[in-house]
């Protein structure tokens, strides 16, 4: 009969091996508290800066780029009344006058600039009788749509989920919407600054670019 052996060396590895998958998930736990904890305090550090501020996007005017409630991180020092933005940028700005639903804050992309003449025709953005590309869309826009060249100081703002987001296209002067008159313009001084960047939640930190 042949005489059992043990080899320690095998033992202790196994032993070693079954001690590592068993202080597996553990670990794994205390990550994620670790990832939760540090997703909670980036907002509050930005925010209690002069520069940054923290907004919670509410409705789905901007899906898929922003979705209700992602927060983003906003620079509140980069339009200080002289500078305008590019577009193709998200800017936050306060509730426009010719604005009809409930939200005081908004979050839309800048499709034109003073000077600028704006229109939307078969699905597709033109500006200035040039085509501009979308890939943010979530779906072509299935309205007509055309502005005259926008003023000085003014901007021209469009949600990216262009068939429900109060924005420009939407806007009517207050007071004329029997005639249809449209105020499509955003006012400069309206705007509270960039966004930068989602921050939460962690599944969608990424920064916000001009395309």
């Amino acid at each position: 009969m042949a005489k059992a052996t043990f080899d320690l060396d095998e033992l202790e590895r196994a032993l070693s091996l079954y001690r590592a998958r068993s202080r597996r998930p553990r670990w794994r736990w205390v990550r994620n508290i670790g990832l939760f904890l540090i997703g909670m305090a980036v907002p509050i550090v930005v925010c209690s800066t002069t520069v940054m501020r923290c907004f919670r996007v509410v409705s789905p005017g901007m899906a898929p780029t922003l979705k209700p409630g992602d927060t983003v991180l906003v620079l509140t020092s980069v339009y200080d009344g002289r500078a305008l933005p590019r577009t193709g940028q998200v800017v936050l700005f306060r509730k426009p006058p010719q604005a009809t639903d409930e939200h005081l804050l908004y979050v839309k992309r800048v499709v034109g600039l003073p000077g600028d003449g704006v229109q939307v025709k078969e699905g597709k953005l033109l500006r200035n009788d040039r085509v501009v590309a979308e890939p943010y869309l979530p779906e072509p826009p299935t309205y007509e749509w055309q502005v005259d060249p926008c003023p000085p100081n003014h901007i021209i703002v469009l949600g990216d989920n262009r068939h429900r987001s109060q924005d420009s296209h939407s806007w009517t002067a207050p007071g004329q919407e029997s005639r249809g008159e449209p105020a499509p313009y955003l006012a400069a001084d309206h705007l509270e600054g960039r966004v930068y960047a989602r921050i939460w939640p962690l599944s969608r930190i990424g920064t916000i670019r001009a395309p």
